[in-house]
């Protein structure tokens, strides 16, 4: 196939087809803490910079959503069809959400495709309004003898309550394994063989019983064997 066709063809297929990016964020975050009216800057840009995607940006304060900061859009270079990704962004902490302490900035970046990327900070407001806690902690600590007029002496101990009624009893669990069997010790030493004991004296009258008694039976079988 002649190259001189090809060429071409290869160099349009190129031009059309859609260029994915594997996006690099840089942003930074300033002054990194305030007051509660202290006017935040957020810089924010890519790499690359420039291409024909279509970035947006939303901004959120403690998981709020800060309204004008709502997908904004990439600015386009002219009447081309690349974008700029460049962001230079002011945000002031919302009333209601700008007491004391530390806040949670969070940037998200759409492509056109609906792929997220989500850039954190946290941001500390350093004077400005207290929450409940904070405020009667402050108050206590500036004033530490407040306590001893609002509050009482330690009363006496209470009785011990009533026990309680027994729980029922629970299902008996299930039988466990059978452990493993032991080895068989070794045979002990035999003992000493124990004293022969005294012979026994025979019994004469009882021998004479056996012997009648023999006798009789032989001499009633012999008279019962002649009359027959």
């Amino acid at each position: 196939m002649n190259l001189k066709l090809i060429l071409p063809i290869i160099i349009t297929l190129s031009i059309l087809t859609p260029t994915a990016y594997a996006y690099e964020y840089d942003y930074n975050i300033m002054p990194h803490e305030g007051t509660y009216n202290q006017e935040i800057f957020i810089w924010l840009r890519t790499n690359p910079i420039i291409d024909t995607n279509n970035l947006k940006v939303t901004v959120f304060w403690d998981k709020m959503l800060i309204k004008t900061m709502h997908q904004l859009p990439s600015a386009k270079i002219g009447k081309t069809v690349d974008y700029k990704h460049s962001w230079d962004l002011f945000l002031t902490p919302p009333i209601g959400a700008n007491n004391i302490g530390k806040h949670k900035i969070e940037i998200w970046i759409e492509t056109n495709t609906g792929e997220i990327k989500e850039l954190p900070y946290t941001y500390e407001i350093t004077e400005g309004p207290l929450t409940t806690v904070n405020a009667w902690e402050r108050f206590i600590k500036d004033n530490p003898k407040i306590l001893e007029l609002i509050t009482g002496p330690v009363g006496p101990i209470g009785d011990n309550g009533q026990r309680g009624v027994k729980g029922v009893q629970g299902d008996r669990g299930a039988s466990g394994e059978d452990g493993v069997k032991g080895n068989i010790g070794l045979t002990g030493i035999q003992g000493p063989e124990g004293v022969q004991g005294k012979s026994g004296t025979p019994n004469y009258l009882i021998v004479l019983i056996i012997c009648v008694v023999t006798n009789v039976a032989s001499i009633a079988y012999m008279k019962y064997k002649e009359t027959t």
